[in-house]
């Protein structure tokens, strides 16, 4: 019994021996298998590290060698290891979107940005086209920057008889030339032939599109006015007709391009508006950076107005060929609005809010119940020193040494 009892005993322990080895070899096993995977994820991180650093230095590449917008697709291995990286520089109204896209079998990271080029960095707050006829100020006025003026002096202007003027100048006086300085052509979109979609087109009122998709472009023309929408990204808002936007939009980095177009009192959103004849920015209307207004016609009546307690940030532009072509343009700025960035007028401009910037115009004209001035403003703010530190202006004037910065990325 006993020899039976030490020989189930032996039996027992090889089993148990046995079936810890199997435990133990499992478990080196797995600890192998952890460790094979940990560095293998190591390797994964460590390579989409690279991918990323790839993507982010070609795009500082792209966007220090690359001077204007061409819609052409270039391609570069910018540290010679094989991966390839393609870019594409395309106009999107008063700026440039630089996309990079970064490829290695299946791995590919995207990068988008809003990049505006750097204009010249003068001091100039004024600039009033030189026809002979005196700049005159009422009310209470300050200019805070280098003013260019007919005769390169401003006089003081008396309105019913009211002899309350206070003008503040800080900065130096010049005298003007005979024309307003050119700019460069910063517009130049054809939609007719373009493939479009329509708000029906959708079951959501919310529509995306990512800077590396293709432009959508979206007709409104049989809308005539759009309330509820959230628009964001790479789309155009288009319409062969006048076209209203309802304070309950949501608009962001959009296009919009109809014949005139009107933004409802108290709206608030981002966008550049490319019309032919009329805008019309109602009160407390807030367009954010970077923000635009251009208007450009030889033909037609135009007018922008900007209403009271509206601001727009980014920039106005008036344009057009022709000297007969602005006596028909005309830009209005009401008390207590505010432009911060750019104001051109290839015509003639109502100053009574402020600009934290610079202004360029024909001339200037004041309207009162009673009567017309030429060439007079009144109770205005023109504060050239007052951009901010990192402030991509509108690329109107010599810009062809300029370099690209980044405005906003997506």
């Amino acid at each position: 019994m006993k020899l039976l009892s030490n020989l189930y005993l032996k039996s027992s322990s090889l089993s148990n021996t046995i079936f810890l080895c199997i435990i133990i070899s499992i478990f080196c096993g797995c600890l192998v298998m952890i460790s094979h995977y940990q560095n293998l994820l190591i390797d994964k991180l460590e390579f989409n590290d690279e991918l990323i650093n790839n993507n982010i230095s070609s795009f500082n590449y792209f966007l220090a060698n690359h001077s204007k917008s061409d819609n052409e697709i270039h391609s570069i291995d910018v540290f010679e290891n094989g991966i390839i990286t393609t870019g594409c520089l395309k106009k999107w109204g008063f700026y440039d979107i630089l996309s990079i896209t970064t490829v290695f079998k299946n791995d590919t990271i995207f990068k988008s940005a809003l990049v505006g080029r750097t204009s010249n960095n003068d001091n100039l707050a004024l600039y009033v086209t030189n026809y002979d006829k005196p700049l005159k100020v009422s009310g209470e006025s300050f200019i805070s920057g280098t003013i260019k003026i007919p005769n390169g002096k401003i006089e003081r202007g008396y309105i019913d008889n009211k002899i309350k003027n206070s003008l503040t100048i800080n900065g130096n006086q010049l005298e003007s030339d005979d024309k307003i300085p050119e700019i460069e052509k910063v517009f130049d979109y054809d939609l007719f032939e373009s493939e479009k979609v329509f708000l029906g087109d959708f079951d959501s009122s919310s529509i995306f599109n990512n800077f590396n998709e293709k432009t959508m472009v979206i007709d409104v023309s049989s809308d005539g006015y759009i309330d509820n929408l959230s628009l964001k990204g790479n789309i155009i808002l288009f319409s062969t007709t006048d076209l209203v936007i309802g304070k309950n939009n949501t608009i962001e980095d959009v296009l919009i391009i109809a014949p005139s177009i009107t933004i409802e009192d108290y709206f608030t959103g981002n966008m550049q508006i490319l019309a032919k004849q009329t805008v019309e920015i109602n009160e407390n209307v807030q367009l954010k950076y970077p923000s635009s207004i251009y208007v450009e016609n030889d033909i037609d009546s135009v007018k922008v107005s900007i209403k009271s307690h509206s601001k727009i940030a980014g920039g106005i532009v008036l344009n057009g060929n022709t000297y007969n072509g602005s006596l028909k343009r005309q830009l209005i700025l009401e008390p207590d609005s505010e432009v911060i960035g750019d104001v051109y007028c290839f015509g003639r401009t109502m100053l009574q809010g402020e600009i934290k910037g610079t202004i360029s115009t024909d001339r200037f004209f004041l309207k009162t119940k009673s009567s017309e001035y030429e060439n007079m403003i009144q109770n205005c703010k023109i504060y050239r020193d007052s951009l901010p530190e990192h402030f991509v202006r509108l690329p109107l004037f010599n810009t062809k040494n300029s370099k690209y910065e980044i405005i906003k990325e997506f």
